[in-house]
């Protein structure tokens, strides 16, 4: 079953850092935060096409958002 058409549209928004992090609590992870880079190749290794990225910093944090377009059969 696919969710989404091919050709169709999807918007990612995530928060991000430079380097990969796991946050734990009381010894579990309970937050697993990824590069761009790493979020961005998930993506594409699943079929998409990244056609636009932006990225923004904060000053405890970083964000980025991906427009992508599902581009497999």
């Amino acid at each position: 079953f696919n969710a989404l058409r091919n050709k169709g549209f999807f918007f990612v928004s995530s928060l991000c850092a430079p380097k990969e992090q796991v946050l734990e609590r009381e010894g579990m992870a309970y937050r697993h935060i990824r590069t761009p880079e790493q979020i961005q190749r998930e993506l594409t290794d699943s079929g998409f096409n990244c056609l636009k990225v932006n990225r923004y910093t904060y000053k405890e944090h970083q964000h980025v958002t991906f427009l992508v377009q599902r581009c497999v059969n």
